[in-house]
């Protein structure tokens, strides 16, 4: 394709040179500005290409520095600017990612969702709550991206108003069935986190009663129960995960503490590490149902908040 484009570069120019007289050095100038801009939209095309096939045929790296380079001169299309991101994230390299986002135009950060997203959380990394959350302002027209960014934000509002942060999160879902439980499992999460035990474990209870098997949820409720000293409900709860949806290293953990008598309590959790496992459990479900690469960009995303959760990396890997 290379030496195609090459090629046909070649002959362009030749033929411009050659398709009739100069009559002034001003047409001259404009004859070779207009050689230069056929180069360029050549070069822009061919870079396209080859970053759109390279992402098809399982050459993740190539496609991801064509994308990058392509970013360079085409700043100001959103199509591009989310193609880019996501090529660079699927590596793993947020830090790149962040650096070609905040390379783009206010314009095209409003239009696109994964470039702003991706902002949101560096600034979330860095305890930057403020830009964080002028990043969120904007709209989401993807569901998923719209049940992170309420989660992105609930959990910065928790430490300064946790009845704002429950109820963002409550609804971080919308109606979306699957969304709306994992919304509601994360402010259960919350309500233990905000000492709110009775209430995370009713809430925990519910979403039990309508076999919502979220690992993250039954692990926080079954260190509740174990406790308050209800160790059987405990154990009841964690073999019928274990039959229903199968072993998990974190719920093999609980019951390794009950059996030894010692259970520690739910963790507290940063804005950072609650903000991951929003993505995790929202992207948890991806990894195996056939996304390819999809859940990837948004674990590097997770792990970048909190590189120490075993939960993304399993995953991830």
């Amino acid at each position: 394709m290379l030496r195609f484009v090459l090629a046909s570069s070649a002959i362009l120019a030749i033929a411009s040179c050659v398709s009739g007289s100069v009559s002034s050095p001003q047409a001259l100038i404009d004859r070779a500005e207009n050689d230069m801009r056929i180069r360029q939209d050549i070069d822009t095309f061919s870079t396209y290409a080859v970053a759109k096939y390279a992402g098809l045929t399982d050459d993740p790296v190539r496609s991801a520095e064509n994308f990058a380079r392509l970013l360079e001169t085409v700043k100001t299309d959103p199509w591009i600017a989310e193609q880019a991101i996501f090529s660079v994230l699927r590596l793993g390299e947020v830090e790149r990612a962040v650096m070609l986002a905040k390379s783009l135009p206010q314009s095209t950060i409003e239009e696109t969702e994964l470039p702003r997203l991706t902002l949101a959380v560096a600034a979330l990394a860095d305890d930057d709550t403020e830009t964080a959350l002028g990043y969120l302002n904007q709209p989401w027209r993807n569901t998923y991206h719209a049940m992170l960014g309420r989660s992105l934000a609930a959990w910065i509002a928790l430490d300064t108003d946790p009845n704002a942060a429950l109820a963002l999160q409550e609804v971080a879902g919308s109606s979306d069935g699957l969304f709306s439980l994992m919304g509601q499992t994360l402010s259960a999460m919350m309500m233990a986190d905000i000492g709110l035990e009775d209430e995370a474990l009713s809430r925990l209870d519910a979403l039990w009663s309508v076999r919502a098997r979220l690992a993250i949820g039954v692990e926080t409720e079954t260190r509740l129960l174990a406790n308050r000293g209800e160790t059987e409900l405990a154990l009841s709860r964690l073999k019928e995960f274990r039959e229903d949806v199968g072993r998990h290293p974190a719920l093999i953990a609980v019951q390794s503490e009950i059996e030894a008598g010692s259970v520690a309590p739910p963790q507290s959790l940063t804005a950072q590490q609650g903000t991951a496992r929003a993505i995790y459990i929202a992207t948890a479900p991806q990894a195996t149902q056939g996304y390819g690469d999809i859940p990837a960009v948004y674990f590097a995303l997770a792990n970048y908040l909190d590189p120490e959760f075993y939960g993304i990396q399993a995953l991830w890997a």
